[in-house]
């Protein structure tokens, strides 16, 4: 790598690595990547694989795997799918368990700002599949919106009544959102960092990024992905953060979204 030049590099943490057992976590390979790091003078974004990654849930823990109250998505045909159910409370009391741990641990022990960024999740959903029909799933779609989509959108209704044919990929974009949502909020109050959610749909050409941050020292630019404004732009935030003023050759760049997609903002903005 170091004849790339670079000086940023991009590295998973692997949930079914850190957590062999209930709430029992070993952070050693993820303080032997920022060690080195450290070592050849470059920063880190860690990419948190935990529920989901790719659309699919590999890299749970395997006695999650094996344990049936961690259910995973149905099809219409009643079929059991490769992705954990946003609508398993269990499943993501887990994640953010094991998420907020992850980000305490950084803030313990990276007091250099070796990471410089955490993506939680990695391209949320699930490949080919509108919706999850598990009972409970089925049960909050014929229910009334929340009032917090009714107050958006102007709706009124079920799912089906406010939105149409496009109920489904509302209704998941809703779900999947509330679930990473509490997921990041948790971290972010363990140890505020600059973190970056990706989300995918195999049903429509979209994927989403939301990013918060609070970093010292960092000069950001915003930039707006655009990628998701077919016909639900308002879905979910999708403001993506992209450092390209860091002090002494920090900038990054980020091949996952299109260039054509991407629209600057002028003014850079300064953390503090």
């Amino acid at each position: 790598l170091r004849r790339l030049g670079g000086n940023c590099y991009l590295t998973p943490v692997y949930w079914e690595c850190m957590e062999s057992a209930p709430g029992k976590y070993d952070f050693a390979l993820v303080d032997g990547v920022i060690e080195q790091a450290r070592r050849e003078g470059v920063r880190l974004i860690l990419l948190w694989f935990g529920l989901w990654k790719n659309g699919k849930s590999e890299y749970i823990p395997g006695w999650m795997k094996d344990d049936p109250q961690y259910f995973f998505l149905q099809g219409a045909d009643g079929r059991l799918h490769e992705s954990v159910s946003p609508f398993c409370e269990a499943a993501v009391e887990r994640d953010r368990q094991a998420f907020t741990a992850l980000m305490a641990h950084l803030r313990d022990t990276d007091g250099e700002r070796t990471v410089i960024m955490v993506q939680v999740e990695n391209e949320v959903g699930a490949w080919g599949h509108p919706r999850d029909c598990c009972p409970v799933s089925n049960e909050q779609f014929e229910a009334e919106i929340p009032a917090e989509m009714a107050e958006l959108y102007d709706k009124s209704g079920n799912w089906r009544e406010a939105f149409g044919e496009d109920a489904e990929e509302y209704f998941m974009a809703w779900a999947l959102s509330k679930a990473v949502g509490r997921i990041a909020a948790s971290g972010a109050a363990a140890a505020m960092a600059v973190r970056r959610i990706s989300a995918s749909s195999g049903q429509s050409p979209w994927e989403i990024k939301i990013c918060f941050c609070s970093f010292s020292r960092f000069s950001l630019n915003f930039v707006i992905s655009a990628s998701m404004a077919l016909r639900r732009p308002r879905t979910l935030a999708h403001e993506m953060i992209c450092p390209v003023a860091l002090p002494k050759r920090m900038g990054l760049m980020f091949s996952t979204v299109p260039s054509a997609a991407v629209t600057p903002l002028t003014r850079p903005v300064f953390l503090r």
